[in-house]
């Protein structure tokens, strides 16, 4: 048994998949995170690395927003 290696894959601390983005790999793994539009995001909403990596640019009142009023 001397001197025989055994390969069990990478070692070390590697991020989940689903923290890492989908054009990515984590410990030959493809990650599965999907990063949002801008234009999905409401104007001045910002996320990404340290929460401020990107800034959305969304219009909360587009012409796909539908508001009801209900009465008291």
């Amino acid at each position: 048994m001397q001197g025989m290696f055994y390969n069990w894959g990478p070692t070390g601390d590697f991020a989940d998949v689903g923290n890492v983005i989908d054009d990515d790999t984590t410990g030959g793994n493809a990650g599965t995170y999907e990063e949002v539009a801008e234009s999905d995001v409401n104007f001045g909403v910002t996320w990404g690395e340290d929460g401020t990596e990107h800034t959305g640019s969304g219009d909360v009142l587009g012409a796909a927003s539908i508001f009801f009023l209900r009465r008291r």
